[in-house]
């Protein structure tokens, strides 16, 4: 199973309950980014990971 096919299982899962997901990834492909963002995922972060955007997405995602 890859990152875009467990998401798409968690999303499947109970509609009453919403957990903001983050997704963290090593590759750099923008349309990897697309899919995740039709699938509704507001934040896709391509490793390395710099600190303070990674913060200032968790933030907004919780927020």
């Amino acid at each position: 199973m890859n990152g875009v096919q467990f998401i798409k299982s968690i999303l499947r899962g109970d509609k009453k309950f919403y957990a903001p997901i983050v997704v963290l990834t090593e590759s750099h492909d923008q349309s990897l980014f697309k899919i995740y963002n039709d699938l509704g995922i507001k934040s896709v972060i391509a490793k390395p990971i710099d600190l303070k955007y990674f913060n200032r997405e968790i933030t907004a995602v919780l927020s």
